[in-house]
């Protein structure tokens, strides 16, 4: 007898514990095959491809833990330590079971979004943009009822816990208004939706694209690679300029041409300046484009151009911008005409070139 058991039980627990392993690893294999089938119908390709691990894993450690409970009358342990054992085993698998639905919904939650607003406008962005926010409400939920019910199944008494903490609900409450202000923060901004995740805004003397919103604060990346979290209350209060939102952008640039330039040059200049903008594939003619003279100084005459252009996946602000400006270049240089003073276009935060 070793530890109050026998050769032949000890054979049995060194047995089942192996035969546990085993049958671990091969369910794991198993489940994470069903799993990638599943997510393949829904999904160009199986995303995560850690996370379907590890669900399949969890998966198969609560059939494991559920045989060897099963298992245990054949070790004929006594009545008190086959109770406990089973109590911890019980424990386990509901730690297990909320692990693997805690991971399953980080899995699947931003495609079921996406699936339930399909018939919505732009649900591809509400979905980018909800899902977050709902992963994180339901695995906040779903620890909080794994918790309480693996503490239950070991003896805790729930209820004095609860009731403990509501002493102390006063404090809490002041304690947490700033997370209260920042959960509403998050309603505003999700129903009112002034912008969606991958969307380029600049608030609060930042810019960049928002990454995601969560409970508390909103991540953005900023164009210099860095991360930025703002809270959500804060933003709710904030001028947010979405860039995203224009519907066209504004073109402005100022050239100052040779004095010496004679009136007619000029003028085919300009005509050729138009023709030049007017023809880009991105231009919008239903605004109006300017090319005209504005000023006549000492370092030449002043000739200010103002256009309207859309940009798409393949025209890209950057793009449409190099392209007018190497136009506008084109059309001097065939004219023979002298740039004077400085011409260097900066775009600003509204598409403007200046």
């Amino acid at each position: 007898m070793i530890l109050g058991l026998s050769t032949w039980q000890w054979l049995l627990v060194a047995t089942m514990l192996a035969g546990s392993v085993i049958v671990a690893l091969v369910l794991r294999a198993v489940f994470a095959s069903l799993i990638r089938r599943l997510l393949r119908k829904a999904y160009d390709h199986v995303p995560h491809p850690n996370l379907v691990q590890s669900v399949a894993r969890s998966m198969a450690l609560v059939v494991v833990t559920a045989l060897d409970g099963a298992a245990l009358e054949f070790i004929e342990l006594s009545a008190k330590a086959t109770a406990k054992i089973e109590m911890i085993l019980d424990t386990a698998a509901i730690v297990f079971v909320t692990i693997a639905i805690y991971q399953f919904i980080e899995l699947v939650c931003t495609r079921v979004v996406a699936h339930v607003l399909r018939n919505r406008e732009h649900a591809r962005d509400i979905a980018a943009t909800l899902a977050p926010l709902i992963a994180s409400t339901l695995k906040f939920l779903i620890v909080i009822v794994g918790v309480s019910s693996a503490l239950g199944m070991l003896g805790v008494n729930i209820a004095a816990i609860i009731t403990g903490l509501s002493i102390g609900g006063a404090a809490l409450a002041l304690a947490s208004q700033d997370t209260v202000k920042n959960l509403f923060g998050s309603v505003v901004i999700l129903s009112e939706r002034p912008f969606v995740v991958g969307d380029w805004i600049t608030t609060q003397g930042v810019e960049g694209v928002v990454e995601e919103i969560g409970f508390r604060s909103t991540r953005i990346r900023t164009f210099s690679d860095t991360v930025i979290f703002l809270s959500n209350a804060k933003l709710a209060d904030s001028t947010i300029e979405n860039m995203d939102m224009r519907n066209v952008r504004r073109f402005k640039t100022t050239i100052n041409v040779d004095i010496a330039t004679s009136p007619e040059a000029l003028q085919k200049l300009l005509e050729d300046i138009r023709r030049v903008i007017s023809s880009d594939a991105k231009t919008v003619s239903a605004k109006k484009l300017l090319v005209n003279v504005s000023a006549i100084t000492e370092h030449g005459v002043v000739v200010t151009v103002i256009s309207w252009y859309n940009v798409d996946g393949d025209n890209p602000e950057p793009v449409v911008l190099h392209r007018l400006n190497m136009g506008i270049l084109t059309a001097m240089q065939a004219h023979g005409a002298m740039i004077r003073g400085d011409y260097s276009p900066v775009v600003d935060h509204h598409g403007t070139t200046t």
